[in-house]
């Protein structure tokens, strides 16, 4: 946890686009080391891989993580935005960049914990996955179970941090992406950030 207290100061400091891409790795991997830890069951989980997901625990998260950037490709389609012109990520053929910089504000809230929860009360097992060409998958039956979980997950309603009312996952993405196009259109002054306070 220090690796990433010590990136985030760093980051408060950043004085150009630049610095900030040059912490993401590090932060990165300081994070999934971390989340290695609350897995009662790691199945093989050192860090995070993808392309093809070399164990269970990384075939979840980019499941999660390519369900949760369709939703935000979606509500930035709806804004009238264009999803592959973003901030952070940089542009390359085919990616959604401003799309990914949005989910990067859910990610840990809604696809993290939910695999956590998935792996920690036994609700996905070993035997869920099979060994394909593209990798470790989940097999028909436990995909089903955790697409259910999953948009089930996505309507749980709780108090939005900085509104003063009850909303759901999939609502709190849609009113970012509208907090965005305010902001870009100067009916707000400064973009804040989704965060989830203790």
């Amino acid at each position: 946890m220090r690796a990433t207290r010590q990136t985030l100061d760093r980051l408060e400091r950043a004085d150009s686009l630049e610095s900030p891409l040059e912490y993401a790795g590090s932060g990165t991997a300081a994070y999934y080391r971390a989340y290695r830890q609350f897995l009662t069951h790691d199945w093989g989980f050192t860090n995070r891989q993808f392309r093809p997901p070399p164990d269970p625990i990384n075939a979840m998260l980019s499941l999660g993580y390519t369900l949760l950037h369709n939703h935000v490709y979606a509500f930035i389609n709806v804004v009238g935005f264009d999803p592959y012109c973003g901030y952070f990520h940089q542009p390359r053929h085919g990616h959604a960049a401003l799309a990914s910089d949005l989910m990067e504000e859910f990610r840990q809230i809604i696809v993290d914990g939910y695999v956590l929860t998935l792996v920690n009360k036994n609700t996905i097992r070993p035997e869920d996955f099979e060994q394909t060409n593209k990798g470790i998958q989940l097999t028909k039956e436990a995909l089903d179970r955790f697409l259910i979980g999953y948009y089930g997950r996505m309507q749980q309603t709780f108090q939005h941090p900085t509104r003063n009312e009850k909303t759901t996952y999939l609502r709190a993405i849609e009113l970012q992406v509208r907090h965005l196009a305010r902001v870009v259109t100067g009916e707000e002054a400064k973009y804040e950030p989704f965060l989830v306070r203790s």
